[in-house]
C-alpha cells in the first residue's frame, strides 16, 4: 500500500439512519487507492471496526493525487446490514468465492496425481462434437437465407410500385 493520508472535512451525525456521514479528501502517492485500502485507513483514523465503514464514493480528477471520498460510518453492524443490503451481499459472495477457491485448490491436488492419459481422451471427443454442431448451425442459416430470399424480393417489388 502506498502512502495514504485522509483529511476529514465534514462529519455529520444522521440519527434516523444510525450513522455518521463523512466527507473528506484522500491524498495518495501512486494509483487511486482501492475501497479496501481507504476503509482500512479510515478505520485506523476513526478507531472503529472496519466492518462498520462503507465507502460510497471515491472521486478523483485526472492526474491529481487526491480523491474526494464519501463514507458512512454505522453505529452497529446490525444497522449497517439493514441499510446496506447490497454491500452485505457482495461481501457474502466474496466470502463464498474464497471458500470455493480453497475447495478447488484442495480437490485439484488429488486430480494432479491421476494419470494424464484419462484426461486426454475426453478432450478429443469434445473437440469433435462442436464441429458437428457448427456444421448443423451453418446448414440452418443457409436454409433460412433461402426462405427469406423470396420474401425480400417481394418487399423490393412492393416498394418500387
Amino acid at each position: 500500500m502506498s502512502f495514504l493520508k485522509i483529511d476529514i472535512n465534514e462529519k455529520k451525525e444522521n440519527i434516523l439512519l444510525s450513522r455518521f456521514e463523512i466527507q473528506g479528501v484522500v491524498h495518495f502517492d501512486k494509483a487511486t487507492p482501492s475501497r479496501a485500502n481507504v476503509q482500512e485507513a479510515l478505520s485506523k483514523e476513526l478507531k472503529v471496526d472496519k466492518s462498520l465503514i462503507v465507502i460510497k464514493i471515491i472521486d478523483t480528477a485526472f492526474g491529481d493525487r487526491t480523491a474526494k471520498v464519501t463514507v458512512y460510518q454505522y453505529i452497529s453492524k446490525e444497522e449497517r446490514d439493514r441499510l446496506e443490503p447490497l454491500t452485505v451481499k457482495a461481501e457474502a459472495e466474496a466470502a463464498k468465492k474464497d471458500a470455493e477457491a480453497k475447495k478447488k485448490a484442495e480437490t485439484e491436488a488429488p486430480k494432479e496425481e491421476a494419470p494424464a492419459e484419462k484426461k486426454e481422451e475426453p478432450k478429443e471427443e469434445k473437440k469433435e462434437e462442436p464441429k458437428e454442431e457448427k456444421k448443423e448451425a451453418k446448414e440452418e442459416v443457409k436454409e433460412k437465407k433461402k426462405e427469406d430470399a423470396p420474401k425480400e424480393e417481394k418487399k423490393k417489388e412492393d416498394k418500387k410500385e
